[in-house]
């Protein structure tokens, strides 16, 4: 399941060129989007065998917004029960292990209560979780009170039926928040579910089993690129990514930052007055 929207759809193809390089075993892929594909993206994807799910309304992630709208369509077009889940700017760039995934997926399964595996050292850590073993694999688990980003957006495996009840959660409870946060709250309210559900289990590898690019941030933050990951990018995988002014990964419009979310768009906006006055 890989979560985006038109406005990150440059991103789409290398994306895929990465998957498809670092995946050598079968698996259903999703791409789940707001609005329409362009044909011309529609024929690159043909390429990648990917089933394409529409919500059908421009993302927005402000408050009064789309976000959980959007999962819950997604959840609901998805028919397997455990989901290898990918966002945006989160491109792999390791050879993934079928063996090691299939691993993390029966012990996701094998307990009612493991609801989520973060599969990267890039996602946020369990500081205050503890050492556990199953299926005679290391991992820390979360402490629901006291570790923060419980659920972040790197790559993880995750239940469906989870998922789609953390989204509820989420969209009842967001309105709370006094700021839209970077993803729209999903990280933060996400968080909070599992403080109000002691008997959820959340894990994260020891051993990582999902290399991303970028690390924690990914290929880019607020719409920006991530350091020099372009050129990384470039040099490593020779893909070279579509960018705008000021290594905005987007057009900037009016339009367009006022669905960004609050924390987005005023980033951004720092960003391009910085870089203007340089």
């Amino acid at each position: 399941m890989y979560v985006s929207c038109n406005l990150f759809s440059n991103l789409w193809i290398p994306f895929f060129k990465l998957i498809k390089k670092y995946i050598k075993f079968p698996i259903t892929t999703y791409l789940c989007s707001d609005i329409e594909i362009s044909e011309k993206i529609l024929e690159k994807l043909k390429e990648f065998d990917v089933k394409i799910v529409i919500y059908g309304e421009k993302s927005n992630i402000s408050k009064n917004g789309n976000l959980y709208k959007r999962y819950e369509h997604y959840l609901n077009n998805i028919t397997y029960e455990s989901i290898l889940y990918f966002h945006d700017d989160m491109f792999p760039s390791k050879m993934i292990d079928e063996n090691e995934l299939i691993t993390m997926l029966n012990v996701l399964n094998s307990n009612n209560n493991i609801k989520l595996i973060k599969l990267s050292l890039s996602s946020s850590p369990y500081l205050k979780g503890s050492s556990h073993i199953f299926h005679d694999t290391s991992f820390i688990k979360a402490d629901n009170k006291r570790d923060s980003y419980i659920f972040n957006i790197q790559p993880m495996l995750i239940k469906k039926i989870f998922f789609k009840n953390m989204i509820n959660y989420c969209e009842e409870n967001y309105k709370k928040q006094k700021i839209t946060h970077l993803n729209g709250g999903l990280e933060l309210v996400g968080r909070n579910y599992f403080e109000n559900n002691l008997n959820f289990i959340a894990l994260r590898v020891v051993k990582e089993v999902i290399s991303v690019y970028g690390g924690s941030y990914g290929i880019c933050v607020n719409g920006i690129i991530n350091d020099n990951v372009d050129i990384i990018l470039k040099n490593n995988e020779n893909i070279e990514l579509e960018v705008y002014e000021k290594k905005c990964i987007f057009k900037v419009t009016t339009e367009e930052l006022n669905i960004f979310g609050d924390q987005n768009k005023n980033r951004l906006i720092k960003h391009l007055k910085n870089t203007k006055n340089k």
